[in-house]
């Protein structure tokens, strides 16, 4: 019947051969494109991830040249102390004037003061020594009683035994 219905309508056999034709061409070009696009896709997909890798790699190698806040203040902190001892220095001009000199007197009077007080340092040394002698004295005295006392004691137990 399916051959008696084409030879019946052959137009419809032909539109319908001429659509199946087109169809196929559209669903082969459709699948060429989808082809194409899958495929670059993936090559953009490898690009981009090639460029990730690469921009890290670059990143590493900056990271390694970078030179740290400590290490490069370090280069500079001599200069900048000087800097700002000098920038103090003409802020108080008056007071490093006279640095000087009120050093060198307050040192001229302790001097003179240990010279003039040397007898009663001298006397207040020989006091030191003779306290420190009594009491290692003392402590002789104490240390002997002791051992007198335990000897004592021990003397005492064995009499008490008996």
């Amino acid at each position: 019947m399916l051959a008696h219905r084409n030879t019946q309508f052959p137009e419809e056999a032909k539109q319908a051969a001429a659509t199946k034709k087109a169809s196929n061409v559209f669903a082969t070009k459709k699948d060429a494109i989808y082809s194409d696009a899958r495929k670059r896709g993936a090559e953009i997909s490898q690009s981009g991830t090639q460029h990730i890798e690469e921009a890290k790699e670059r990143l590493r190698a900056m990271k390694a040249q970078e030179i740290t806040l400590d290490k490069h203040s370090l280069q500079y902190e001599s200069l900048t102390r000087h800097e700002a001892f000098e920038s103090f220095r003409d802020a108080y001009p008056p007071l490093f004037r006279e640095l000087g000199p009120r050093r060198s007197e307050t040192i001229e009077a302790a001097s003179r003061a240990v010279k003039s007080n040397k007898g009663r340092r001298d006397n207040a040394m020989q006091q030191v020594f003779r306290d420190a002698g009594a009491r290692i004295r003392e402590a002789k005295e104490n240390e002997k009683v002791n051992t007198d006392a335990s000897a004592l004691r021990k003397h005492l137990k064995l009499l008490l035994r008996f």
